[in-house]
């Protein structure tokens, strides 16, 4: 359903569009989501999601204002004749990014600061991602033997180690460590060298797994929590309403889950002829879908998961 509403009434462009913001937004962090939802509350953490979720939204959809008028702003300047048109149109061959607007708008100490958060920003993601992707596939396909030398079988959970990954225990679970981090650099750097337009197709499926990996989530506590019964009366307020001891982490981690306004002019670019108002389109039902996921997982795994903890059966 979610893919006959973009494909037929955005156009055929659309589920590429929806594709690059949803991986934009998705990532790890979304595991987090019913962590926030179980220390901060509910009730909280819903209101809290919909009401950033809203601002995200709007936020990434006056970039797409800005970017018309940056535009706009640099062909006058450069053409110096008088231009009696008092419209803002984004063009094909001009990309602005958020770096040049902020020098255009606010000055160069603004564009300075950004260029440093986003550094910092995508730097730690990419790391983030590349982390956990080699500690995962180091246990589930480990590359060097799970034998020792005496010849013990042995897992690689490096999740659970608590010190340096240098001191595990096992040196064959930090070589399989570092060649699936150099592994993971290898294919980002391909990645980024051949360009957005070729990566189309790879990001719709990639969205599609994604979409699936998250849905069986969902599906699965849903079955446990009917499996096993609900008592929902006998969870005690903080739970259920809000609780101020834990909203901390839940509001950091709302905030960035639903960052993809960094993509929003490359992803202009992608559209071809002269409707980039689909962009529109395309923002709003992937905010509106990344927020109605995150509702229902975090409600579900929230409830499901106090209640095993707490025995509140």
């Amino acid at each position: 359903m979610l893919y006959y509403i973009i494909q037929h009434k955005m156009g055929f462009q659309g589920f590429g569009l929806f594709a690059f913001c949803i991986n934009y937004i998705f990532g790890a962090g979304v595991l987090s989501i019913p962590y926030s939802f179980l220390h901060g509350g509910l009730i909280g953490s819903g209101i809290t999601l919909i009401v950033s979720s809203s601002l995200s939204l709007v936020t990434a959809l006056w970039l797409f204002e800005i970017q018309a008028r940056a535009q706009a702003l640099k062909k006058r300047e450069s053409e110096d004749n008088d231009n009696n048109d008092d419209c803002f149109r984004i063009t094909e061959t001009s990309q602005i990014e958020i770096s040049e607007m902020c020098l255009l708008f606010i000055g160069n100490r603004a564009r300075v600061i950004y260029d440093l958060s986003i550094s910092v920003f995508v730097l730690s993601s990419a790391w983030m991602y590349a982390s956990i992707s080699a500690m995962s596939l180091v246990d589930t396909i480990p590359i060097l033997t799970k034998t020792n030398t005496k010849n013990e079988t042995y897992s690689c959970d490096i999740s659970s180690h608590s010190g340096l990954l240098w001191s595990l225990p096992e040196r064959r679970c930090y070589y399989d460590y570092l060649i699936y981090l150099l592994l993971f650099s290898v294919v980002q750097a391909y990645l980024i060298s051949i360009g957005m337009k070729r990566l189309q197709s790879l990001q719709q499926l990639l969205t599609v797994v994604g979409l699936i990996a998250l849905a069986t989530m969902i599906v699965t506590v849903l079955v446990a929590m009917k499996e096993e019964g609900l008592a929902i009366d006998k969870f005690d307020a903080k739970v259920v309403v809000f609780d101020v001891n834990g909203y901390g982490a839940c509001f950091s981690t709302f905030v960035f889950a639903q960052l993809c306004h960094m993509g929003v002019p490359a992803l202009t670019q992608l559209v071809t002829g002269e409707d980039k108002m689909i962009m529109y389109k395309v923002l709003i039902v992937t905010i509106c879908t990344t927020t109605t996921l995150y509702l229902i997982l975090g409600f579900a795994c929230a409830l499901f998961f106090r209640q095993k903890r707490y025995g509140c059966t």
